[in-house]
């Protein structure tokens, strides 16, 4: 029983240092957004390429969160070493994509990563983007406006 017993407890104290390891290797990305307007849902993608930079959010990892004192925080976790860009939206009508007009002006607020706002033309992936390195967590602000 006791040998039992050591080797169990031996097992558990590799598997601590084993998921301790894992843990302390990933990535986060954590992204403040701060808003103009204090109502809605924020919308934030965080897109690994050019492809549909920045609202055509379906090739990248989005999370909604409600808009509460002009601000939401967002985690991206377990993020691989690369280059990104973030792109943010407060989705007034719960549609979970921003509207735009007929010229595809946005009509909600909007920002992207690095707070790019070219004035007659969409911010572009490689204006927004960032690195990520490997065990380097990121803390990124963003203020979004129409």
């Amino acid at each position: 029983m006791y040998f039992i017993s050591k080797r169990l407890l031996g097992l558990s104290v590799f598997l601590v240092v084993i998921f301790s390891s894992i843990n302390a290797l990933a990535t986060e990305i954590i992204v403040n957004v701060e808003s103009e307007i204090g109502t809605g849902n924020i919308g934030c993608a965080l897109f690994s390429s050019p492809e549909g930079f920045p609202m055509n959010t379906e090739k990248a990892l989005q999370q909604f969160k409600p808009n509460t004192s002009n601000k939401a925080q967002f985690t991206f976790s377990n993020v691989k070493a690369g280059t990104y860009s973030i792109s943010v939206f407060n989705d007034q009508n719960d549609n979970k994509v921003i509207d735009t007009n007929l010229f595809g002006i946005p009509k909600e607020e909007w920002g992207v990563s690095n707070n790019i706002r070219p004035k007659l033309k969409a911010p572009k992936f490689e204006e927004a983007s960032f690195v990520v390195e490997e065990q380097k967590n990121l803390d990124l602000n963003i203020r979004i406006s129409k």
